[in-house]
């Protein structure tokens, strides 16, 4: 993964400097997180990458649970319990055999749409069913557990063997799984969801379908390496630097732009982590404020179609970061002669070739418009690229917090519709 930053926004050698002085405790309490195998701060959420003991449990569940027989997974999770599993497999298209349904939210249809899945499920070895909820309470995802599991047990009876919880040791879900038998991965209490891509909440769903968890974590460890030195080339440094000086202007935009169809879902992920981290009405030092980019995720080429006249036309609030995946794909296009000389310009070159080319016009009629935006490129889609870029997200966002003064591991406000709908569900 590399990144760079159109030359409209490029920062002198010695703002960098003044960033890495002001973020040098933020890459200590990092540095210090990264080797916390006692995950006792917030900032343990890097610690997985040099824990070995998290690594080789799930891959010992994931085998066990697995077998020979498995055909489909249900998840039942919510937010920072599921987009990064989410994201990462729909990235690569993953397709070994085993299915995966994500239950991610709350709908009148869904008893139906379960019904007929399960219909074609025969023994109870050929699926599993995964809760994850860090809290162990979360509304929609115990619903949709309880739908679930309950649904399966009048199938099959006992599912004791073919359910998986996956939240934090001591909350009433873990108890509930003790009692009942099924298994536990958990997760600490200091990691805040968002920040749980390297945890089980994410690796042990991603193993169990075939992903390759050691390449993902190995490029989230190389990536996070580089982004904890104190260095002008720290790339998460320069790009939450950058974002900070954009803010400054008045953008309050950030568009999250992929090029390339299957990571829409690594923009979701994207967008729940800057959303809920750097959304805050107030700084560590009380001062009340009302903060935050507001995140959007555009899909290229297709948004070319929808949404780039405004982005080139319309208010100059917007800071684009453009994702681009150097794809290996070099089969050429055919002459095709219902198309008669309306192809000849295409004739010869691929798909990759071609939208190489769309990608550096659209960067031209930014640059031509004076519009700032940063690039990050992929060598090739890979569970090593994906890792790393969600690596450098994570610690992206803790920069840019640090340089705002907020907490990024909170979320108080959204606690509150939490805690109201609970009590007018217990009357």
């Amino acid at each position: 993964m590399k990144f760079a930053c159109s030359e409209n926004c490029k920062l002198s050698e010695q703002s960098i400097s003044d960033a890495r002085d002001n973020l040098k405790n933020t890459l200590d309490f990092l540095q210090k997180g990264a080797d916390d195998k006692k995950y006792s701060s917030p900032y343990s959420f890097l610690a997985p990458l040099r824990d070995k003991e998290i690594f080789e449990e799930v891959v010992a569940l994931s085998e066990e649970k697995r077998g020979k027989n498995l055909k489909i997974v249900f998840l039942a999770g919510i937010g920072g319990a599921n987009l990064a599993a989410k994201a990462s497999l729909n990235a690569l298209g993953y397709d070994r055999g085993i299915r995966i349904i994500f239950f991610d939210t709350l709908s009148a249809v869904m008893p139906e749409t379960f019904k007929k899945e399960i219909s074609d499920i025969d023994n109870a070895d050929e699926f599993l069913a995964l809760i994850v909820s860090k809290s162990g309470e979360t509304i929609e995802t115990i619903t949709n557990a309880q739908l679930i599991t309950s649904l399966l047990e009048e199938k099959f009876g006992d599912i004791s063997s073919r359910v998986v919880f996956i939240t934090q040791k001591d909350t009433r879900l873990w108890k509930e799984g003790e009692n009942y038998g099924a298994s536990l991965l958990s997760v600490p209490e200091s990691v805040s969801d968002r920040f749980s891509a390297f945890l089980p909440t994410a690796i042990f769903p991603l193993s169990l379908l075939g992903f390759d968890i050691k390449e993902f974590l190995a490029g989230a460890e190389n990536t996070a390496r580089e982004c904890m030195e104190n260095t002008n080339s720290n790339p998460a440094i320069i790009s939450a630097s950058v974002l900070n000086r954009q803010y400054e202007s008045g953008v309050k935009i950030l568009n999250l732009f992929f090029f390339h169809p299957n990571l829409e879902d690594i923009g979701k992920w994207s967008r729940q982590l800057e959303a809920e981290s750097l959304g805050k009405e107030e700084k560590n030092s009380g001062q009340k404020i009302a903060n935050g980019f507001t995140p959007t995720v555009s899909v290229g080429t297709t948004d070319l179609h929808s949404m780039l006249q405004l982005y080139l036309a319309g208010p100059k609030e917007t800071f684009t970061q453009f994702v681009f995946v150097n794809e290996n794909n070099k089969t050429a296009l055919h002459n095709s002669k219902i198309l008669g000389k309306l192809d000849d310009n295409f004739v010869g070159k691929n798909p990759d070739e071609i939208s190489r080319v769309i990608f550096e016009s659209v960067k031209k009629s930014y640059t031509d418009k004076n519009l700032p935006f940063a690039e990050i490129t992929f060598e090739k889609l890979s569970e090593r690229e994906i890792g790393a870029y969600m690596a450098f997200k994570m610690i992206e966002t803790v920069m840019l917090g640090a340089l705002w003064d907020i907490d990024v591991f909170n979320q108080p406000n959204v606690e509150e519709y939490k805690e109201r709908a609970r009590k007018i569900l217990e009357k």
